[in-house]
């Protein structure tokens, strides 16, 4: 079986609101040479999915 990469988890952070409206997660990883970021916004209000997820385009 061949493979055809394998991240490395980089650094990680949460947030939340004051009142456990919103959550947002983002995390980081490298895949070669290139590091990326992944970034999500759950809104519990919504009934706790994820109402945004992003990545953003600038290097990291």
């Amino acid at each position: 079986m061949r493979t055809i990469g394998r991240p490395r988890v980089g650094a990680c952070f949460g947030y939340a609101d004051t009142f456990g409206s919103q959550e947002g997660v983002a995390l980081t990883f490298t895949y070669g040479r290139k590091s990326h970021a992944l970034v999500l916004l759950i809104d519990y209000d919504l009934g706790g999915g994820v109402k945004d997820c992003s990545s953003p385009t600038a290097p990291t």
